[in-house]
């Protein structure tokens, strides 16, 4: 498994793909807030399985931060440590990217997946789209 800046037009036509599946199909967000402004401004990380793409996030700079968003792993995949591979690989690009924090609206019942990547979580819990959702952070700077 590689993790690699999504580059290539299938790549990224494959990580919709995921994308769609994960959040629209499995987890019932609505279609019409899975792609928003922000990707046209991201920086999309893809990780991969030979051809496959098997999970993805997407990072932008907002303020002085930047947000991780829009993480998704295949359901086949889930539990095999790609989660943590694409974070591990978001970090630094955070810095390189000059964020102070690297920030994430994590869905609350991955609270403790993001907490054994090195988040703390901040602020209240939160309505997105109908699911309950926590502000984490990593600091960078």
């Amino acid at each position: 498994m590689d993790v690699t800046i999504a580059s290539r037009i299938d790549d990224i036509g494959k990580m919709f793909l995921l994308r769609y599946k994960v959040f629209v199909l499995e987890q019932k967000f609505s279609e019409s807030i899975e792609i928003d402004e922000h990707d046209n401004e991201a920086t999309f990380l893809v990780a991969k399985e030979g051809s496959d793409v098997i999970g993805t996030l997407r990072l932008f700079k907002e303020g002085g931060d930047v947000v991780l968003g829009r993480m998704a792993v295949d359901a086949a995949w889930r539990g095999k440590g790609i989660g943590r591979a694409l974070i591990l690989a978001a970090v630094p690009m955070s810095r390189d990217l000059g964020g102070a924090h690297l920030v994430a609206h994590a869905q609350v019942q991955a609270l403790g997946f993001y907490s054994k990547a090195g988040f703390s979580p901040h602020g209240e819990e939160f309505d997105e789209d109908g699911a309950p959702h926590r502000l984490v952070r990593i600091k960078l700077a």
